[in-house]
């Protein structure tokens, strides 16, 4: 049945041109995604998602949360169909601190593949408030650590972090989310906020995950 699945993924229009390598290993899906990218030296692994919450969100969580929670390459998840599916427009979310000095370097190395426009933004919430002066200042010691000119960089207000995001991708009518990951398992799992996975459930926009 994989197999036929294969076939008729590789009959499809989009598949034109694109060189498809069909592989049914026996496994959880998740675990056999990893090893598989591993054992091939795969630099990226795109996922579907339908998005989990609740319970299910807790306690199991989805495939594509636990591909982005373990995986030390970069995940792409999109969520819904994309006829022509092209990002011009790149949000990188970032707390300025230097873990994601990383993952920034890569976004932009993204946007100039792809020549779309990256614009960074930081969230500024009522429980983390600062002050536009001190964030400025933060952004600038940031940047003068990566070496990479950072054209467009923002302050957005919001409630909370996760919120903020999408808002703001909305706002900006942004084709992908960006944003690093430090992939926490076990019981930091649960007890410390993980915005990349949350992201992952819950926005409507394809987003990237770059591991801290």
């Amino acid at each position: 049945m994989a197999q036929n699945n294969f076939q008729e993924l590789k009959s499809q229009a989009f598949a034109t041109g694109i060189e498809i390598i069909d592989v049914v290993k026996f496994n959880s899906i998740h675990q056999g995604i990893l090893d598989y990218a591993k054992k091939e030296s795969i630099n990226t692994i795109i996922m579907g998602s339908h998005g989990t919450s609740g319970f299910e969100e807790l306690f199991i969580g989805s495939n594509t949360e636990k591909i982005v929670r373990n995986a030390s390459l970069p995940v792409l998840v999109i969520k819904k169909q994309h006829t022509d599916f092209k990002v011009k427009t790149l949000v990188f979310a970032t707390d300025l601190e230097d873990d994601n000095i990383e993952p920034i370097k890569k976004a932009i190395e993204f946007a100039q593949t792809e020549d779309a426009n990256l614009k960074v933004v930081y969230i500024n919430t009522p429980d983390r408030f600062e002050t536009t002066e001190k964030i400025t200042e933060l952004f600038k010691k940031f940047a003068s650590k990566i070496n990479k000119t950072i054209n467009n960089f923002e302050i957005y207000n919001d409630l909370k972090v996760e919120r903020g995001i999408m808002n703001y991708a909305k706002n900006i009518n942004a084709d992908l989310i960006a944003i690093g990951t430090h992939g926490r398992k076990g019981l930091a799992h649960f007890f410390n906020e993980s915005l990349s996975e949350d992201l992952v459930n819950h926005a409507k926009r394809p987003v990237l995950t770059f591991r801290i």
